[in-house]
């Protein structure tokens, strides 16, 4: 049989580790079982940047799952289960900065995996921040839904089995570490060559960073590079891994700073080209979390700059035994530097065998076709609280930009432009059969409130 399969992740934003982890699960699952089709879903409806892919909206999902046959869906990788909306800028979409709405990528696939007995799976999921109490509720009823949960390390773990506390969970390393085995180091060699630049392999640092923090280090990051180039004679690549998270700007200011020294291209990369670029360097030294799992699966000394001092990447240190090599104040890269040694292969290898473990796993349930979970009904649809919520903060923002004259009616477009947005999203929610279906539930519950109210 030939499975076809809903993915769900950021695959709407042009970020390399996001982009991945589509070509990660793809290649897995097709080691595994036959694949007919995979969908892949995200907050927005678009073509998948680098590749000529339809990304569908997650609020779609229910739509297709009613039309046509799905016969597993899988969440994740990425760090992405928490209740909060985010900005962010995706030109591909729009030209204005955007709501985007990460909470939908494991609320939504949760109702419709129960409404139409599809299993789900979360395929080594991020947790990075803490739910509070009444969040923890509506994350426990969301996720009887889910027949398989992983996360990538042990603080997510901690933190999402506060709300699961009789539901099991795995940690399973982040995915991508596995990305040797999907496309080889020669591969990559070939793929380095064939982009012609006029550096050797191997002779090169591969530079990232983004807009945090970046004009308090700037100077940082400009004296050890210059310092680690002139010892090794190596050139300095300065190379975007986030085109949407800002890499491109501070890095084309950096190389400002030494244009003799430091390479900038203005040319865009793909996640392909980027692959090749880190895995062919002699150091990788940046911000991002797969800039840096993918130095250590092909085997490349690196420093990961931690400014924001996120869990993610403490959580894989900690798993390939790098912790040393994390440094939250770049004026450490140098002392660091000196005592660099290389990825530690047993740890690695051990980590990739629990992922190559965690695929079979859900390679197996995919082809028994049966749903594990029994889902508790009660409060099915909680998840709409984020949005309600989402539109009261906006009517306070409107207000505050009103109430301003010297905010400009820019702004006060936006504004109400994101409200509607979000109204209409809201709208498409209480007509979804997810909500109707749960009427007569929410009636009953609005009684005992009324009761506990008189007691």
């Amino acid at each position: 049989m030939k499975y076809r399969i809903a993915h769900i992740g950021s695959f709407d934003v042009e970020n390399y580790g996001d982009l991945l982890f589509s070509d990660v699960l793809k290649a897995q699952l097709e080691k595994r079982i036959e694949i007919e089709e995979i969908i892949y879903f995200a907050p927005k409806h678009c073509v998948m940047p680098n590749r000529d892919i339809t990304v569908y909206s997650v609020t779609e999902l229910e739509e297709m799952a009613e039309k046509t046959r799905i016969d597993a869906i899988i969440v994740g990788g990425g760090d992405f289960i928490y209740m909060d909306m985010i900005r962010t800028y995706m030109p591909h979409v729009s030209k204005d900065w955007m709501v985007y709405e990460m909470p939908y990528m494991w609320m939504i696939p949760s109702l419709v995996a129960y409404r139409y007995s599809i299993p789900l799976f979360w395929n080594a999921v991020g947790v990075p921040k803490e739910f509070t109490d009444e969040q923890k509720g509506i994350v426990a009823y969301l996720c009887e839904a889910i027949d398989y949960i992983t996360v990538r390390d042990e603080e997510a773990y901690r933190t999402l089995a506060e709300a699961l506390r009789h539901k099991e969970i795995s940690v399973v390393p982040d995915t991508v570490l596995s990305i040797r085995n999907i496309v080889s180091k020669q591969e990559l060699g070939e793929q380095f060559e064939e982009l012609g630049l006029n550096f050797e392999k191997n002779r090169y640092i591969f530079f990232q960073c983004n807009l945090s923090n970046y004009e308090m280090y700037c100077q940082e990051y400009v004296n050890a590079l210059k310092t680690i180039a002139t010892e090794k004679g190596w050139k300095v690549l300065l190379q975007p891994i986030g085109y949407a998270l800002g890499d491109e700007g501070v890095l084309e200011d950096l190389a400002k700073c030494c244009p003799d020294e430091f390479i900038y291209s203005p040319r865009h990369f793909t996640q392909y080209e980027i692959l090749a670029l880190i895995a062919n360097a002699g150091m990788y030294i940046g911000t991002s979390l797969h800039g840096g799992i993918t130095a250590n699966s092909y085997g490349v000394k690196n420093i990961i700059l931690n400014t924001n001092h996120y869990n993610k990447i403490y959580g894989f240190a900690d798993i390939v035994g790098i912790r040393d090599t994390v440094i939250d104040n770049p004026a450490q890269i140098l002392s660091v530097y000196y005592k660099l040694t290389e990825p530690q292969e047993e740890r690695i290898a051990e980590a990739i065998k629990k992922i190559d473990c965690h695929f079979d796993i859900i390679a197996s349930l995919v082809r028994t076709q049966k749903k594990l979970s029994v889902y508790a009904s009660k409060k099915l649809v909680d998840y709409i609280y984020q949005n309600t919520h989402m539109i009261e903060t906006l009517k306070l923002e409107k207000e505050a930009v009103e109430s301003k004259a010297e905010r400009s009616e820019r702004e006060l477009l936006k504004v109400e432009k994101t409200m509607e947005l979000y109204k209409k999203e809201y709208e498409a929610i209480l007509n979804s059969k997810a909500w109707k279906i749960t009427k007569p539930m929410r009636k009953a519950l609005d009684r005992i409130k009324k009761k506990n109210h008189k007691l």
